[in-house]
């Protein structure tokens, strides 16, 4: 069984066609650089994402903080890691790369900080 995808390891975009020899190595055809053989192994062994969400941050000049992982986690575990982010307390100030949670549901990824963002200053 042949599969097509695109590479996204680069920007040239390779259309790439996968299939599986008889002795299940993994053959890859089209790609223009070393990234896209690797990219469509990795995609049909073990496919894996960099997860982005938006917390609530409080005290912050802005209502939501956007956060992502750190590294790509195995895509099946996405619901789970969504529901793990949605726990996350923020409380500004919060600096861009700042690390909200370590090893997230044992996947070695962190929560980090994708945006600055600055405490409001109440007037007593």
């Amino acid at each position: 069984m042949t599969q097509e995808m695109v590479c996204i390891s680069c920007p040239n975009g390779c259309r790439l066609r996968v299939s599986q020899a008889e002795d299940s190595s993994i053959i890859v055809e089209g790609n223009e650089c070393k990234l896209g053989a690797q990219y469509a192994k990795q995609e049909i062994s073990d496919p894996r994402r960099i997860v982005t969400f938006c917390i609530p941050i409080k005290n912050g000049k802005e209502p939501f903080l956007p956060v992502r992982t750190d590294k790509a986690v195995p895509k099946q575990l996405w619901r789970e890691i969504i529901k793990s982010i949605r726990t996350v307390k923020a409380v500004a100030p919060i600096t861009c790369g700042e690390c909200l949670r370590r090893n997230l549901i044992g996947t070695d990824a962190n929560v980090i900080a994708t945006r600055t963002i600055g405490e409001i200053k109440r007037n007593i």
